[in-house]
């Protein structure tokens, strides 16, 4: 297992850092969020869902739900298959690039995924919208651009586990326009991020 300088003293931390943190930090909010009554383990309550999801509001000035609805989840089953896709698509991600690469992404493609959500207000549809889909579709968007080119049979074993989390999100009320932004973000910004790099 690789290890990474984190903040730069020397010490190093395991390849899974971010991830592992981003996932504990999920599972913390959700807690949080089910004490709120009426309480129940398995659905978080409406109020919460309706106070920090994404939805239209953000045009009158509540910008927080750009961040606030990346970390919420809607019931345990929603929650947890994030968490395993995300422990999936982030642990190979962090190993190959390290923790500040999962940390950044995992925020900007569920802040771009969120903004071209805002799609849906030119068909007339009023939505609410969380979870972290958007950012793990980035995640997974960020490892086609460094996979490009390289095994065959890990492209296929990827391709194969993105497309079952999308099965296992798709539903009518499924955001799909984050999935696509948040996909397309990721990649996007793993691209630019090595064209910085280049000498």
């Amino acid at each position: 297992m690789k290890k990474y300088d984190l903040y730069g003293w020397g010490q190093a931390i395991p390849s899974s850092f971010a991830t592992i943190s981003i996932s504990i930090f999920l599972l913390l909010i959700y807690i949080l969020g089910i004490l709120i009554p009426p309480h129940s383990i398995l659905i978080t309550s409406f109020d919460i869902l309706k106070v920090f999801g994404f939805s239209e509001e953000v045009l009158t000035g509540e910008i927080y739900r750009l961040i606030t609805s990346i970390l919420i989840h809607g019931n345990i089953v929603h929650l947890l298959t994030n968490i395993l896709f995300l422990i999936i698509f982030g642990l190979r991600l962090e190993e190959l690039k390290g923790p500040w690469i999962v940390y950044f992404i995992f925020i900007i493609s569920g802040l771009i995924g969120n903004l071209g959500s805002l799609l849906w207000l030119f068909f007339g549809i009023n939505f609410l919208s969380f979870g972290s889909s958007g950012s793990i579709f980035g995640l997974f968007g960020a490892l086609i651009f460094i996979l490009r080119g390289k095994s065959k049979g890990e492209q296929r074993k990827m391709l194969f586990l993105s497309i079952f989390f999308f099965s296992l999100t798709i539903g009518h009320n499924t955001n799909i326009i984050s999935h696509v932004f948040g996909l397309v973000s990721g990649y996007c910004t793993m691209m630019g991020i090595k064209e910085k790099r280049r000498p």
